[in-house]
């Protein structure tokens, strides 16, 4: 009678965690999407990492431009007077940054004209 009971108490215990087919597939499914998502942010960090190390370069620029007319602005050497400017800027960078040191590059380079016109004097725009 012991070993009945004990059988029957085995059988109950095995067909309690037993699972249907449509159960595994959606656990299955779940534990994927899971996977997905946590692969996805360590390539994230492994791009991160890949790209400290190593030359960083680039280069950025501005052009600009201004137009001045006075007249009669006497707290100046020439109260009337006409101006233009049109000036370059490029910056232009390249870094190296590895496990034991790094190095930092950077170079400016500034172009600008300059057209200045006193309007008192007529003929100050030769050269």
């Amino acid at each position: 009678m012991k070993k009945i009971l004990v059988f029957v108490f085995f059988i109950g215990i095995v067909s309690l965690q037993a699972q249907t087919l449509e159960q595994l597939k959606t656990d299955l499914f779940i534990q994927k999407d899971s996977l997905n998502t946590i692969q996805k942010r360590v390539d994230a960090t492994q791009k991160k990492i890949d790209a400290f190390p190593g030359w960083k370069k680039g280069a950025f620029g501005t052009i600009g431009g201004s137009v001045s007319d006075f007249n009669n602005w006497y707290s100046q050497k020439s109260p009337n007077n006409r101006s233009g400017k049109l000036g370059v800027t490029v910056n232009a960078f390249a870094n190296l940054d590895t496990d034991s040191f790094f190095w930092k590059n950077a170079a400016n380079l500034n172009l600008s004209w300059v057209k200045f016109d006193d309007k008192d004097k007529p003929n100050d725009n030769k050269r």
